[in-house]
């Protein structure tokens, strides 16, 4: 579905749960944002379990950071231990699921689909997203059973998340960028089109970040275009670059 009407399924939803349980692959801070806006009036102030993957780096550190600081709320990395230990970001075994569960204790509501929770997959992404409502489990009491089991499992095998975790994950992701960086950022010195040959850099720029949304991270191979005469920065060197935001000089 488009981004309005997955955006406006979730915003349907106004009966309130007792605990929510999301097993999802991948989760970025917009896509998080996006969602918890969507389900807030259902899921405020309720307990909830995240388990998440970190194959490939695609989940942001950002995103695990949000999740950890909310009151009432657990996370859990998918081969967290196996892909961290070697840091490779890669498992002999892939989480890849993308399911939110809607506990009630009577009954519950289930998303499942392709969706996963960035911002590609609300806005811009072609995917499929189900939502079954009201599952009584007076009728369907081995549904709930068997997937209850399988998320113990999951819950079970998963590293769980603390500040330590994510740093390391923080740090080995870097590692992990700058060794296999994504196809968007690879830098081919024989193709014209290769990034570090263009003589300007337009960014459109939706998610800032900062007490006073005043940051937001460049790739490695920007940094020319930000810092003038070096395509590197030491920790604690600063630069400053003028902006314009709708013509608007800051």
């Amino acid at each position: 579905p488009s981004e309005s009407n997955l955006y406006s399924t979730l915003n349907e939803l106004d009966q309130e749960t007792n605990q929510l349980k999301a097993g999802v692959a991948f989760v970025t801070k917009p896509g998080l944002d996006s969602f918890q806006s969507a389900v807030n009036s259902v899921i405020a102030d309720r307990t909830q379990k995240w388990i998440v993957s970190i194959n490939g780096g695609i989940t942001q550190p950002e995103a695990l950071r949000a999740l950890s600081k909310q009151a009432q709320t657990e996370v859990r990395i998918a081969n967290g231990k196996e892909m961290l230990k070697g840091e490779t970001l890669t498992s002999s075994s892939h989480f890849h699921p993308k399911l939110v569960w809607f506990d009630r204790s009577s009954e519950h509501d289930l998303m499942t689909g392709s969706a996963n929770f960035t911002q590609r997959g609300f806005y811009s992404n072609w995917e499929t997203c189900v939502l079954v409502e009201n599952i009584g489990v007076k009728k369907n009491g081995s549904l709930i059973e068997s997937l209850e089991s399988w998320w113990n499992d999951a819950w079970s095998s998963a590293l769980p998340v603390d500040s330590d975790a994510i740093e390391k994950y923080s740090s080995v992701r870097d590692a992990y960028i700058d060794r296999t960086p994504p196809d968007y950022l690879r830098r081919i010195k024989d193709r014209e089109t290769a990034l570090e040959n263009a003589n300007i850099l337009w960014a459109e720029v939706e998610t800032v970040m900062g007490g006073n949304d005043q940051q937001f991270e460049v790739p490695k191979p920007c940094l020319q275009f930000f810092t003038r005469e070096s395509t590197s920065l030491s920790v604690g060197e600063q630069t400053h670059v003028t902006f314009v935001y709708e013509g608007i000089d800051y």
